[in-house]
């Protein structure tokens, strides 16, 4: 006799099984059809078996902040590992160890990737965890107009006329009157 357990799955291990199965050929067929990289923001849903590592392109239309979310669905068991790191082409603009939210600032356009590592657990060695990121441009200073200033200055120039205008003497043929 071998001193080795086997593990009981049960049919309700099987239908956990089966439906992972579906989910991920579902997921599959999704990820043929997902519109092209680049955009400002992401939603993704991300099936794990095993250990994987997958990177999302994204293009920051200006400078502004983006808000990450990253959750861990828990099913049918947690992720050992999940970790998110945002990188521009030379430099790490922030990371997370772990479920949670974070922001980060981007000064100006570009390109920016999302680096999401997971590894998965528990009898099955599947998990899901989710990505969210949204893009939410800077509001700049507004200036004040140039005509606004020129408002200002012909205010201020028919005031100085008035009060000259008060300072200068009538003529006495006029005063006489």
């Amino acid at each position: 006799m071998s001193d080795v357990k086997r593990a009981k799955v049960g049919w309700r291990g099987v239908l956990i099984v089966l439906a992972g199965f579906v989910c991920l050929g579902a997921y599959r067929a999704e990820a043929e059809t997902l519109p092209p990289v680049g955009g400002s923001s992401l939603s993704q849903l991300g099936l794990v078996s095993g250990s994987q590592s997958v990177v999302y392109v994204l293009s920051a239309p200006g400078a502004g902040t983006f808000n990450v979310s990253l959750s861990d669905f828990a099913w049918p068991d947690r992720l050992a590992n999940l970790s998110f790191t945002a990188t521009s082409v030379s430099a790490v603009l922030g990371s997370l160890s772990g479920p949670g939210q974070m922001s980060f600032a981007v000064t100006g356009a570009g390109s920016l990737y999302a680096h999401v590592s997971a590894a998965a657990g528990g009898l099955l060695n599947v998990g899901l965890y989710s990505l969210q990121m949204s893009f939410k441009a800077s509001e700049a200073a507004v200036p004040l107009p140039a005509s606004s200033w020129l408002l200002l200055v012909g205010l201020a120039a028919m005031a100085a006329l008035s009060r000259r205008r008060a300072m200068i003497p009538l003529p006495a043929a006029t005063a006489a009157a």
